[in-house]
């Protein structure tokens, strides 16, 4: 199970002062980008990440971003990640499913993989309408209702994943939200788990970030 800081700053600063923070620790993020409009709040801009990174002359080549884009014009901040891509490598590009994107521009991006985000209100059985599944690298849960970090676990999502596999869905399931030492309990308890979890807040926010970091390694 791949874990991922995920990064939601509001500013240039709070996101390189993470990613300096973090960095000793992990070698792939995950990076949350919202304009404000498919959720209340509004998070760095990716050009603000571009002039961070070389305002502060940091050499993260090495390291690899994925990006969960909580946005609907998903095209405009792909178009943004090329440029970003000559200074980070590029994971997996993260579109909800209520920017509707269609499964040709999915499966066809040759510069980057993409992902299906479902939001709290998406339901499983309705994706094989409109969607191959078999044919989407990761979909990634959330177990929260999506803006803020911090906001409570939902328990029920982790039933998606049951759903997932159930359609015969064989490929990377991320959970993203509330996600802490009292609600991975509840995940490792499943008798289908997730391959990745995307850790915002326990460990952004952590008084012992070496103590959270060797809890969440030794999963």
């Amino acid at each position: 199970m791949q874990i991922l800081p995920a990064v939601l700053e509001k500013d240039g600063k709070s996101f390189v002062r993470q990613i300096k923070d973090l960095s000793h620790y992990f070698q792939a993020f995950q990076i949350d980008v919202s304009d404000g409009k498919l959720t209340k709040n509004k998070t760095v801009q990716i050009e603000e990440i571009i002039d961070s990174i070389y305002k502060e002359k940091l050499n993260i080549k090495h390291l690899t971003f994925d990006f969960h884009l909580m946005v609907y014009n998903y095209k405009d901040e792909i178009e943004k990640i090329k440029k970003l891509s000559k200074l980070v490598n590029v994971g997996y590009i993260l579109i909800h499913r209520a920017a509707n994107p269609p499964l040709d521009y999915l499966t066809s991006n040759r510069d980057f993989s993409s992902g299906l985000v479902l939001d709290v209100k998406d339901v499983v059985s309705d994706l094989p309408k409109k969607y191959d599944l078999s044919l989407i690298p990761i979909i990634q849960i959330m177990t929260v209702n999506i803006g803020y970090q911090g906001t409570p676990f939902l328990t029920k999502m982790l039933e998606k994943i049951d759903e997932l596999r159930e359609l015969d869905y064989k490929n990377k399931i991320y959970l993203d939200g509330g996600i802490n030492n009292q609600t991975i309990p509840l995940i490792l308890n499943r008798k289908c788990r997730p391959d990745g979890l995307g850790i915002g807040s326990f460990l952004t926010r952590s008084e012992n970030l070496k103590k959270t970091v060797s809890y969440l390694k030794s999963l």
